[in-house]
């Protein structure tokens, strides 16, 4: 996805408060990923506590299991989509 440039019109009180506002309001969006971020940590851990591995080995589990195992399967794809989320707002956050 191509980066973007957008301008925004920072309020006068916003400037008032701190002599950087595009550092501040930088500052406001890190927060907002870095909670997003370990929001998803905090799930991830309940799967991970679950089943007693992390998440590869889980998936290369699900992967040989013969026989479908319908709650293990719905567990996979939670476990991939929050595995997912959590890289997603690592990576906005390194971002910022």
């Amino acid at each position: 996805m191509a980066e973007r440039n957008i301008s925004y019109t920072i309020p006068k009180w916003v400037a008032e408060m701190t002599p950087q506002p595009k550092k501040y309001l930088t500052g406001i969006l890190r927060s907002i990923a870095f909670a997003k971020m370990k929001d998803y940590d905090k799930q991830l851990q309940v799967s991970q506590a679950k089943y007693s591995m992390p998440f590869d080995q889980f998936e290369k589990r699900v992967a040989k299991q013969g026989k479908e195992e319908f709650e293990l399967w719905d567990d996979y794809i939670v476990w991939k989509g929050l595995t997912e989320a959590q890289k997603k707002w690592l990576k906005r956050y390194q971002e910022l």
